[in-house]
């Protein structure tokens, strides 16, 4: 079944994302490592997912479709468009 995330859990999804540690983010919440381990288990039994690299993907996926509109995406399609015509 899955849940919604609290903040606390939600800031620690998008450091996941960012490819910090449990140190690192233990250090820049101010939590103990083992806390920060525990939030990951709670968060991966909540989004229903096994390891911290599907959630950085799902975060990262979650994080661009809330993005109006991706800037590199953007200059992607100006290119393929300028040379199509």
């Amino acid at each position: 079944m899955k849940q919604r995330l609290n903040e606390r859990e939600a800031r620690i999804c998008k450091y996941v994302a960012a490819g910090y540690s449990n140190r690192q983010i233990a250090g820049r919440l101010r939590l103990s490592e083992q806390t920060v381990k525990n939030y990951l288990g709670q968060i991966f039994r909540k989004v229903g997912i096994n390891n911290r690299v599907q959630l950085a993907i799902l975060s990262s996926a979650l994080t661009n479709k809330k993005r109006k509109r991706n800037p590199i995406l953007r200059m992607v399609a100006r290119q393929k468009r300028a040379k199509a015509s």
